[in-house]
């Protein structure tokens, strides 16, 4: 999570950034959390690489909070 948005680090070394207006919706289903840049494309993040709930709950906090500032969009998490 930076000012500018949410940089995803893909194999071989090289970042993608998606900028806040990028991001459409953000569901947390079973064990992942789907951030969606369009219909068919997601950031899909195991919820297991944060250390507790609390740590993943902040995360998500964050990314809302950082898309409201930049946006003025609420996005809200779906839970599924």
């Amino acid at each position: 999570i930076g000012k500018g948005g949410l940089t995803e680090m893909i194999d071989g070394g090289y970042e993608v950034l998606y900028e806040w207006e990028d991001i459409k919706q953000i569901e947390l289903l079973k064990n992942y959390i789907y951030i969606y840049t369009n219909a068919i494309h997601a950031v899909i993040i195991p919820v297991r690489v944060f250390g507790t709930i609390d740590d993943c709950t902040f995360f998500l906090n964050e990314l809302k909070r950082h898309i409201k500032e930049s946006t003025k969009q609420n996005v809200e998490v779906n839970h599924r």
